[in-house]
């Protein structure tokens, strides 16, 4: 089975079987279409690998220069439509940013939405995959 893969402007996104984590990358300007689509290509996910095939998901934000006001919007409608007809909890999340500009746009958008003990703000890849792997040896 072939699962899907996101390439839409402003986003990329695709499931890694073998590690059992969505890998998204933001770039340019992140506004609610581009939260929109990302979130449609999660609901086709999830019924082909099962929700407890995913081990986390890392959002990449280091090549967004700029959130849209109507982002936050659509970031707290799509993640809390999600939770209420998923079981997100056993799914961590590392948001990866590079610079104070992301990091503060980042923070609100966790205040806004649901869950965020399971979210996290670090600084590279590398982080982002220890954070999920300890995450996982403290929940488990």
């Amino acid at each position: 089975m072939t699962l899907p893969i996101l390439v839409h402007d402003g986003v990329t996104a695709y499931f890694d079987e073998a590690l059992g984590i969505s890998f998204v990358t933001y770039k340019g300007i992140l506004n609610s279409d581009v939260t929109r689509a990302l979130y449609d290509w999660v609901k086709a996910l999830l019924p082909l690998i099962g929700e407890n095939a995913t081990r986390g998901v890392v959002f990449d934000f280091r090549q967004v220069t700029h959130f849209t006001r109507d982002n936050l919007h659509a970031s707290r409608e799509e993640s809390t439509r999600i939770n209420r007809e998923k079981d997100m909890s056993t799914h961590p999340v590392a948001l990866i940013v590079e610079n104070t500009y992301q990091e503060q746009m980042v923070k609100t958008s966790m205040q806004l939405t649901p869950i965020e003990e399971r979210k996290r703000i670090v600084y590279s890849m590398e982080d982002a995959l220890d954070y999920i792997e300890q995450w996982h040896k403290e929940n488990s």
